[in-house]
């Protein structure tokens, strides 16, 4: 019986990680102070919002193309972390999921235009 509780979850989470590479997408906005970010699912997702005035140390990092597929499985699905990172409220926030590094960084100095902090270095 256990077994079969575990293979369900595993055809679940598979079905799931196929749908979100098919349908899924990141949105990232800066609005009305805030740095607002979204995984969205056919229309469907939670925001997270930030407000500009506490996003701080925004930078590309992370496990970029090729390695990213050498990763765990969660990270080879495309469904978690991402290779853009900051600082917000204490904790590290991570989006961006499966960027090359030249897009992870083009994405970081797009949004530090709109964001009040420090302009990242360039590498």
């Amino acid at each position: 019986m256990v077994w079969l509780v575990f293979w369900a979850a595993a055809w679940l989470w598979a079905a799931y990680a196929l749908l979100w590479n098919v349908f899924g997408k990141e949105l990232v906005t800066v609005d009305s102070g805030n740095l607002v970010l979204k995984m969205d699912f056919l229309g469907y997702g939670r925001s997270k919002v930030f407000p500009v005035s506490q996003v701080s140390s925004l930078r590309a990092s992370g496990l970029f193309g090729s390695d990213l597929q050498r990763s765990s499985a969660t990270w080879a699905w495309g469904l978690g972390g991402g290779v853009i990172t900051f600082e917000s409220g204490g904790k590290t926030h991570r989006f961006g999921i499966q960027l090359e590094e030249s897009e992870a960084q083009e994405v970081v100095g797009l949004l530090a235009e709109h964001l009040p902090m420090a302009r990242p270095e360039p590498r």
